[in-house]
């Protein structure tokens, strides 16, 4: 890994970590594309504020990085487009077709 790729140390705020945003079911992906993970992403953006998160991280797929046709799988942590609709800008890679996502949040109070 170069230190470009290096995620940053950790910082003084309390993260979440969003881990799967995408749809899937057992006949395939009829569902991509009709907004359901955008959805996923918000609401977990609003439990995270609601139990006390300053940030939410995601670790989804830079498709234009990937060779042929991504697998479901493969998209199962959603893609960098959904991320960025939601709010999110990255702030490192784990790999190069995996970037590091974070959204900023409110802060709301605890419930």
């Amino acid at each position: 890994m170069t230190p470009g790729n290096v995620v940053p140390p950790p910082s003084p705020v309390r993260p979440c970590t969003t881990r799967c945003a995408r749809p899937t079911s057992r006949s395939g992906c009829e569902h991509r594309g009709s907004g359901i993970g955008l959805a996923l992403l918000e609401a977990a953006a609003d439990w995270a504020e609601r139990h006390g998160a300053s940030v939410l991280d995601g670790h989804p797929v830079e498709v234009d990085g990937l060779t042929g046709t991504p697998s479901a799988s493969a998209l199962f942590a959603g893609t960098v487009a959904m991320f960025r609709r939601a709010g999110f800008v990255e702030i490192g890679r784990t790999h190069p077709t995996r970037p590091v996502m974070r959204r900023e949040l409110r802060r709301a109070s605890s419930p």
